[in-house]
């Protein structure tokens, strides 16, 4: 074997070895829009694959209205009323029943008027949540690292509250983005992978084309 197969070999074994450790990223979304007005409705995800969390992002759609809201779960009709903004809550359940909390109730002060909003929770982001309900990106209230570890399979449940009658939070959509380290291949009771050690194979392996390389080198010298 030359030098050339031999290296060659070796990268293939070593990129073998690396691809059981790479990182997938799994996205589930619900769209179907819902009304919470002075009690709490939940939208769920249900996940197939299997795999230890390593972080979990979640993006809401909603909105926050003073009186009507259209077919579509948009604000709609006068402003003349207050949208109350204190009353809306969300937090977010994981199949194992480890749960965060987005926002509680009476966190948000503004806008008094109704707004329509996308918020994407990321606790990398550079900004955390403020008391005025606006788009954007920032850091929840609770963390999503909570589900950091745990198995991502099953269902993930959003549950949109608001506390009092006449002023609805709409809900339009969620979309979860999780990342995941590799796959445990499914089962009720999935155990965490531990540490990735070479195998006593594949240390053989580079043991001999090592040998060639030396075996090679004296041939050359003598």
């Amino acid at each position: 074997m030359t030098k050339f197969n031999i290296f060659v070999f070796l990268g293939i074994l070593l990129l073998a070895a690396t691809a059981s450790t790479q990182a997938a990223l799994v996205t589930a979304t619900n769209s179907t829009g819902g009304i919470a007005d002075g009690s709490q409705i939940t939208r769920s995800v249900d996940i197939a694959e299997s795999g230890d969390i390593t972080d979990v992002n979640i993006t809401v759609e909603w909105s926050k209205c003073p009186v009507q809201v259209d077919s579509n779960f948009f604000c709609s009709g006068t402003d003349e009323f207050s949208s109350f903004p204190d009353e809306p809550s969300m937090n977010l359940v994981g199949p194992t029943g480890a749960s965060t909390v987005l926002f509680p109730p009476s966190f948000f002060t503004m806008p008094l008027e109704g707004v329509d909003v996308t918020n994407t929770f990321d606790d990398q982001a550079g900004t955390a949540l403020s008391d005025t309900i606006q788009s954007g990106t920032f850091r929840p209230v609770g963390p999503l690292s909570v589900f950091n570890g745990l198995e991502i399979m099953g269902l993930w449940t959003l549950e949109i509250g608001d506390l009092f009658l006449l002023d609805p939070a709409a809900f339009r959509s969620f979309t979860l983005n999780i990342t995941t380290a590799e796959g445990n291949g499914g089962g009720s009771d999935p155990v965490p992978d531990p540490a990735p050690v070479p195998e006593p194979g594949t240390l053989a392996l580079l043991g001999l084309g090592l040998l060639g390389i030396g075996l090679g080198r004296r041939r050359k010298s003598v």
